[in-house]
């Protein structure tokens, strides 16, 4: 399926590059029969332009039993078949482009009606992270577009048991855990125009606020996309047009 995904974008998108933003795998067992990471590398190598990827929360998994995730912060298997970075930058027609891990999982349950409910978050982003997104990645007249896994803005909050508080506009369900203030700060003074962003498997275009908007232009916004994948007959992903070092467009289109 994620061969024939590429195909149809090698075909018909045209792309320069693709972007995953997290969980490329469900889970992963290295000594198990099918090695998930391994066919996931099979089928990047099919493709014919570049593919930039950012770790999710199920990277981190060693096996599909749910007592077996624990601790569920290992990453050695992405690092051998995937990517062996974390973190990365680079510049590409007038435009900086940022890939961050959003982290472990830091609040792993909610209660929610009658039900157990796992909604993990990120742990977020660390000290060294943000001086990086503040003093190394990006000019401050570039237009820059971040990828990570977890959000930074919903549009509600986190509920339950151990849930995280929030004193901030926007929601925080599903989001980052550490420096989600300081972040959403970042991108609205230093010239971001999307954070790009899976977890949720939701389509949302978000503002600071946590408001969905139709406003293409309202920088920064907080793009959500659902799962290329998983999602049955609605499989797909964001298409983003750039234009002169500006993005004049980001729609959700059905991958064929």
């Amino acid at each position: 399926q994620l061969i024939r995904m590429f195909t149809y974008l090698d075909e018909t998108i045209h792309p320069d590059f693709i972007i995953i933003s997290g969980d490329s795998v469900d889970w992963y067992n290295q000594r198990a029969a099918r090695n998930a990471y391994a066919v996931l590398q099979e089928a990047l190598l099919s493709c014919t332009v570049p593919v930039f990827t950012t770790p999710g929360n199920h990277e981190r998994y060693g096996n599909r039993l749910l007592f077996l995730y624990f601790p569920f912060k290992n990453l050695t298997a992405y690092h051998r078949f995937l990517n062996p970075l974390n973190d990365y930058s680079f510049t590409y027609g007038n435009v900086t482009f940022v890939f961050l891990d959003s982290g472990y999982e830091y609040n792993r349950w909610e209660i929610k009606p009658k039900i157990w409910n796992p909604t993990p978050e990120g742990s977020g982003l660390t000290s060294t992270q943000m001086h990086l997104l503040e003093n190394v990645w990006g000019s401050q007249q570039l237009n820059k577009i971040i990828t990570m896994h977890h959000l930074a803005v919903n549009d509600k909050n986190d509920t339950g048991l151990g849930a995280l508080p929030n004193d901030l506009p926007s929601g925080n369900d599903e989001c980052i855990a550490f420096n989600r203030g300081a972040f959403i700060t970042y991108c609205t003074t230093h010239n971001v125009s999307l954070v790009l962003t899976g977890h949720s498997h939701e389509n949302h275009v978000f503002t600071t606020l946590g408001k969905e908007t139709e406003n293409y232009s309202a920088w920064p916004l907080f793009v959500q996309t659902q799962s290329a994948t998983m999602s049955g007959w609605d499989n797909g992903g964001r298409v983003v047009h750039i234009w002169e070092g500006t993005v004049i467009g980001y729609e959700f289109r059905v991958f064929l």
